[in-house]
């Protein structure tokens, strides 16, 4: 269970289905580099790059070195992942992602909704709700 959740907080993206009304094309091309980035570095096990991808409120509540080692296990165990049938809706500086996380396999590992991220100072950052 717990690995579940740790893939639910960093192993994003492929594609980004749409965006809702009042968002630009700008939002919705940049929460998908995000959460290609993000499944790429817990791929590439990159952690203090990946952690930089978190809001600050996250950061703050949730240090890396715990952070770290549960995406460590999380990543041994099930290797690297892929995301899929992902929507995404961004309204202003507040977007919400749904999708599927996958291992190499193809095998599902979790179906995750509202996953947060947000806008700051113009960069797009992921709003991971707990700590894991």
């Amino acid at each position: 269970m717990r690995a579940c959740r740790v893939i639910l907080t960093v192993a994003l993206a492929a594609v980004l289905a749409g965006s809702a009304a009042g968002a630009t094309r700008s939002d919705a091309d940049s929460v998908k580099a995000l959460l290609q980035r993000e499944t790429a570095l817990f791929n590439a096990g990159k952690w203090k790059a990946l952690y930089a991808l978190y809001t600050p409120a996250f950061r703050a509540k949730c240090p890396f070195g715990p952070w770290a080692a549960v995406n460590r296990q999380g990543r041994k165990q099930v290797g690297p992942v892929t995301t899929t049938n992902i929507t995404v809706r961004v309204s202003g500086k507040r977007a919400v992602a749904n999708y599927v996380v996958k291992n190499k396999t193809g095998r599902v590992l979790a179906h995750t909704k509202g996953d947060v991220y947000v806008k700051i100072a113009g960069r797009w950052l992921d709003q991971q709700a707990t700590c894991a």
